[in-house]
């Protein structure tokens, strides 16, 4: 299990009947499986709860592949997000803290990196940010992750505080740290 689906089905569509029928979908599947494996301790107790779980289950964290290229190319004053648009990663608030830092420090650049480029560019353009000093690319392959990351001084990781961010595993942490 890497996620609660109906809960983040829900936050992504607002559809009660689809969130409804995704959560018949998952106590069928818990209740058919022999063993349980989980990413995080919270996501064990959650769902332990949740579907009264009397079956064998073991905690495994997800961890990062990604390999750091060279740490000779941080571009100084770099800060990047990496990942979607959803509402629960919070990248509104992300471009405002790059806002933010960008009016203070006259050398630093914004990077992002996400499936969703028009959504970004439209949030982005939305602030008040210097779009000279911001860059937004979408990235296919593990080697492209690693080469944007490698670059990057600092990764912003920013999650709203609901049940989906509760029981994930922090692979966005693990990446960034991954790559210093």
């Amino acid at each position: 299990v890497q996620g609660a689906v109906p809960e983040e089905s829900y936050l992504k569509n607002n559809n009660k009947i689809k969130m409804l029928v995704l959560s018949v979908v998952e106590f069928i599947a818990f209740k058919s499986t022999d063993e349980l494996i989980f990413v995080s301790s919270y996501m064990c107790k959650y769902y332990i709860a949740k579907h009264s779980i009397k079956k064998p289950y073991t905690v495994i964290p997800c961890s990062s592949t990604l390999k750091m290229r060279n740490k000779n190319l941080k571009i100084a004053g770099s800060y990047c997000y990496l990942g979607g648009m959803s509402r629960w990663q919070c990248f509104e608030n992300i471009v405002d803290i790059a806002t933010k830092i960008l009016a203070n420090q006259p050398n630093a650049t914004f990077h992002v990196a996400t499936k969703d480029t028009e959504i970004a560019k439209k949030l982005i353009n939305n602030s008040l940010l210097d779009m000279s000093r911001v860059s937004i690319c979408s990235l296919t392959s593990k080697e492209e992750i690693e080469a944007f990351l490698s670059k990057m001084e600092f990764g912003f990781l920013i999650r709203e505080d609901n049940l989906v961010n509760h029981v994930s595993s922090p692979i966005k942490l693990a990446e960034y740290l991954s790559m210093g």
